[in-house]
Order: structure tokens, then sequence, then C-alpha cells
């Protein structure tokens, strides 16, 4: 078991400005910001608007395979508690589940993402055991002006929830989010993690991986 502590990357988004582009949509909702891993009082939290008439951006094969694209995965050892009091367990092959009884339910692992590369897939592989519990991983941009001081934006790019129990809990889940495309030279990338709500249920609710898939140039 490790204590650790996490801080989000810092940056900026599409935007030359750290304000949302019109049509994103603000989280001012106390108990999802809270579940998100934010104070409840926070107002610099943004969710990407679905586009209903986007298209898929290809076909994926079975299971989230797609060797024709550009990935960066993260397995349970790339993540880290937000709470230095917190304790996660880490088995093998990188599984990452907390403590059962333990009330800290969120880890953060830093993505590393190429310049002006569409977003097109968020892959989550997991155990959930769980009757009652669900397992979050959710993609963000935290955004600030790259020659200015001010406080960051965050912005909710893309999210996927472990499906309802099924045989012993193993699934593979994605989203395919509207179209975005990454800027690192003003914004940080980040997954949150969020492992049920309350506290922890131990390994009925385990990480194996988090993928984010990137597409070609602008």
């Amino acid at each position: 078991m490790k204590p650790v502590l996490v801080a989000f990357a810092t940056g900026m988004l599409l935007s030359l400005t750290v304000s949302a582009e019109p049509g994103w949509i603000p989280v001012n909702d106390p108990a999802e910001l809270a579940a998100m891993g934010f104070p409840p009082t926070a107002d610099n939290v943004w969710r990407l608007p679905r586009d209903p008439n986007q298209e898929s951006p290809q076909d994926r094969a079975a299971l989230g395979i797609t060797p024709t694209n550009a990935s960066y995965s993260m397995t349970g050892d790339d993540f880290v508690t937000i709470s230095s009091l917190s304790d996660y367990n880490s088995a093998n092959y990188g599984y990452l589940y907390c403590p059962s009884g333990a009330t800290s339910r969120i880890a953060s692992a830093v993505v590393n993402v190429p310049t002006d590369r569409r977003l097109y897939f968020l892959d989550m592989w997991g155990r959930d055991a769980s009757a009652t519990q669900d397992i979050n991983a959710i993609l963000y941009a935290t955004c600030q002006p790259s020659d200015g001081a001010g406080p960051p934006n965050n912005f909710v790019l893309a999210e996927v929830t472990s499906p309802a129990v099924v045989g012993d809990g193993d699934f593979f889940v994605d989203d395919i989010p509207s179209a975005h495309y990454f800027d690192p030279q003003r914004c940080g990338y980040s997954i949150n993690l969020v492992l049920g709500s309350g506290t922890c249920v131990g390994s009925d609710l385990t990480l194996y991986k988090v993928r984010v898939v990137i597409g070609g140039n602008l």
C-alpha cells in the first residue's frame, strides 16, 4: 500500500483564452463536482458538449483494438491518489483498487498526448463485481494562458463507467466524444479514476487499464 499525493496537471485548451468556448457546459452541481474530485463550490469546471450528428471516426474491432491509431495507456501503477492520507493496493500486472472501508476513492494519472491530434476514444478495462458501485474514468484538460497569470479552467473531455455486473465482473467500455484536438502547449491532460461512492469496496472495483486513442493531424 502506498500513501501518495497528486495535483492536477495545468495548461490550456483549444481556445486562445482561459474561458470556455461557446457551447461548453458549466458543471455547477456540488454533488457532481465532489464526485469528480473537485471542491463542491468550484466554478471552473466545464463539460465538452456532445454533437448528436457526429459519426464515429472509424469502426472499432472487437474489444476496442485499433492498431492503426496512436494511443497512450495507463495501468494501475500510473495512478496516485488525490489525498496524501489515503492508500491504494496495486496488485500484479498493475491492477489498482482501494482497500475496503477506505474513504478516499479518487486517483489521478497524467496523460501525455501530441499537439494537434484528435481525441478518438477513451477506453477502460477493469473488474466490477459490485452490485451497487461503479468505476468511472474521466479525461480532463486543465488549461491556462501560456503567457499570463490566472486560475485554471478544467474541461471534461470524455467519461467511461463500468457496466452492470456480468459473470466475474471483467469489462471493457469506451467513450466516443465530440471532436477535440489536443493542445499540450497550453493544457495539461489527466485521468481521474473514481472507485465507487462512499467507502471503498476493495477488489470488487479494480482497474486494469485506461487508454486514450489518438487520431491524425488537423
